[in-house]
């Protein structure tokens, strides 16, 4: 049976101020529109490759992504796509992690598109597209590596039992809302819910145990990430 590839896509960008204490509403006309058409082809303005994966990253790790050997699984089997242009990437940091990097190191880097590192914040989207003639890989210029930094903070605090509110810190500034916590009396899988003040914060779950400036371990939480890539086939 013949396959078809397509693929469409838009972004749009309608800014709006809205001014509650005057009741005025203004909408900018300079509206920003960006579409995306790629017809099954090998040509300019087509593709005939299309991939798509979730990958978790834990902190302190990373992993590769060699474009010229995609995995694939269909009905049972295994394969690899092998791209030689690159018409559109897109990858989706849906976690809290803030610390991917995309080709900070690693060999045979892709320099199709990416020219050195570049970084996803917390629930951010990094997208590049060339429709036309797209960006090349080589043999030499071919792997994506993303990698998530581990990001430690060592604080003491005070919590009690049942409370998820940890007190007596010494400073909030270097954490955020995401990062995972782990020490005595804090249950597996807690995160930093809320910054309450200088000094406070609250967890995502409260505490089984008591401790009077009891050691705490802030780190950054495991990157989960959409990656998409289209382009024309080797």
């Amino acid at each position: 049976m013949a396959t078809a590839f397509s693929l469409t896509g838009s972004i749009r960008f309608v800014p709006k101020l809205i001014d509650t204490l005057s009741a005025t509403e203004v909408t900018d006309t300079a509206t920003a529109s960006i579409a995306l058409g790629l017809a099954d082809g090998t040509a300019a303005g087509a593709a005939n490759g299309y991939w798509r994966d979730v990958v978790t990253v834990a902190p302190g790790a990373s992993t590769s992504i060699d474009l010229r050997a995609l995995p694939l699984i269909a009905f049972g089997g295994t394969g690899t796509l092998s791209l030689a242009t690159v018409k559109a990437a897109l990858i989706v940091n849906g976690s809290e992690s803030e610390g991917v990097t995309i080709n900070a190191s690693g060999s045979n880097l892709w320099a199709g598109y990416i020219s050195g590192s570049s970084a996803i914040g917390a629930q951010a989207v990094w997208l590049a597209s060339n429709p036309g003639a797209g960006w090349p890989t080589t043999t030499t210029s071919r792997v994506v590596t993303i990698a998530n930094a581990a990001q430690t903070v060592s604080l003491t605090g005070t919590r009690a039992t049942g409370s998820g509110t940890v007190s007596a810190l010494s400073s909030t500034t270097a954490l955020r809302v995401g990062l995972a916590v782990t020490g005595t009396g804090i249950p597996a899988g807690t995160t930093v819910a809320a910054i309450n003040s200088a000094t406070s914060i609250t967890l995502s779950a409260a505490a089984t145990a008591n401790a009077t400036g009891g050691a705490l371990t802030f780190t950054n939480p495991p990157a989960v990430l959409q990656l998409y890539f289209v382009g024309v086939k080797v």
